[in-house]
């Protein structure tokens, strides 16, 4: 009786005495900019051993009050610390490489007599922006109706690789005529994606003769992730509805049933709440990523604030291979972005009309026209008018 009443004592203790309250690590940095990292705690009753801080493992920093000066940094490739602003949990990055990408963790203990420790730790990513839009291979200026239409779109270094999207007049070009590479890896670390388009240019393509082709680049970071799960049996007794993820009210799954037999179709939609940009959605089964054949992309719901829903669908008859145990599990998952460096490059091919050039948006959306020089057309015009004087 008296071992128990000891260990619950201790562990009352544990509870009441250090704390950790909160870890501050950004969760992206663009290179080069400085960071700070803080590890906030709660003391109570213990008294302050030791503050460490971790990039992947490896020590970069302890605070310890006991020794004279108390803190002290560690050589540690990517950790360009500033001593000097530095303070118990909270350190200074004065800049940030490649090398600087990791996992951070934070470590605070106690001294005697609980020698309690708490720790916590968050993932750091280096995104390199690129340094300019993407680029588009070269096209003839006109098509007609019935040609065929085949541009690559390449951006520019950056890390992670860029995100690209092919759009024909405004509109997003269909899965069906894009044609994704494998990303270009380079020496210094840095990717470079690629995507081609290619189909057969149609009538309605073209508006008063002309179409319009847009490659966006964009550079985003995940925020959230969501998940809902429907898992369906053959039985007559129903598993139920379960959901998982971060939050589930960000996606929901509308028209399933939690009983299909073999032979029966599957008719579900996947709709995620609205957000700026849309939330890309993504159907599995049975924890597998499933085949695009069986998937229905619908335009996304766009509201009056200019934030868009998106809506998957998802369509195929049940096999004796989708149940495992007895259980078919339909997940649909939602990830949340937020877009922190966009580029485009815009391209307008004639019909049967003369091309209207090629046009280039920067980030601030201004448009470079490359058609003839302002000069070139006033000498034209004055040298018709002096023709029309003679």
């Amino acid at each position: 009786m008296l071992t128990s009443c000891l260990c619950v004592a201790i562990v009352a203790k544990g509870v009441l005495g250090l704390r950790l309250s909160k870890l501050e690590v950004p969760g992206v940095v663009v290179h080069g900019e400085p960071v700070w990292l803080n590890c906030s705690f709660d003391i109570e009753t213990d008294e302050l051993y030791s503050i460490k801080w971790y990039k992947n493992n490896l020590e970069f920093y302890r605070y310890l009050p006991s020794d004279h000066p108390p803190a002290q940094k560690y050589d540690l490739l990517g950790i360009y610390l500033d001593l000097v602003k530095s303070e118990l949990g909270r350190v200074y990055l004065y800049k940030t490489d490649l090398n600087s990408d990791g996992r951070y963790r934070c470590e605070v203990s106690a001294e005697a007599p609980s020698f309690q420790t708490v720790r916590a730790e968050k993932e750091m990513r280096i995104y390199v922006l690129p340094e300019h839009g993407p680029t588009v291979s070269e096209a003839h200026s006109r098509h007609r109706s019935g040609e065929e239409v085949n541009v690559t779109c390449t951006s520019a270094l950056s890390k992670p690789a860029a995100i690209l999207k092919w759009y024909i007049n405004d509109k997003e070009a269909s899965r069906d005529f894009q044609i994704h590479y494998p990303p270009l890896l380079h020496v210094s670390g840095l990717e470079s994606s690629r995507l081609g388009l290619n189909f057969v240019a149609d009538s309605k393509h073209f508006w008063n003769g002309t179409m319009k082709l847009r490659c966006v680049s964009l550079m985003s970071q995940v925020y959230a992730k969501s998940s809902v799960e429907i898992v369906a049996t053959k039985n007559a007794r129903a598993s139920g509805l379960h959901s998982a993820g971060v939050s589930g009210e960000a996606v929901t799954i509308t028209g399933g049933k939690l009983r299909y037999q073999i032979g029966e179709h599957v008719d579900v939609n996947c709709t995620a709440v609205k957000s700026r940009p849309p939330a890309e959605l993504r159907w599995f089964i049975n924890d597998k990523k499933i085949k695009s054949e069986i998937v229905t992309r619908y335009p996304t719901v766009i509201y009056p604030d200019g934030q868009e829903s998106s809506i998957l669908g998802l369509r195929f008859m049940v096999l004796p291979r989708h149940y495992k145990k007895g259980e078919m599990r339909l997940k649909c998952t939602a990830t949340l972005s937020k877009v922190f460096n966009s580029s485009s490059k815009e391209m307008i091919l004639g019909g049967n009309q003369q091309s209207s050039g090629l046009h280039v948006l920067d980030n601030g959306g201004k448009v470079l026209n490359r058609g003839p020089p302002l000069a070139k057309i006033l000498w034209i015009l004055m040298v018709g008018v002096l023709i029309a004087c003679l």
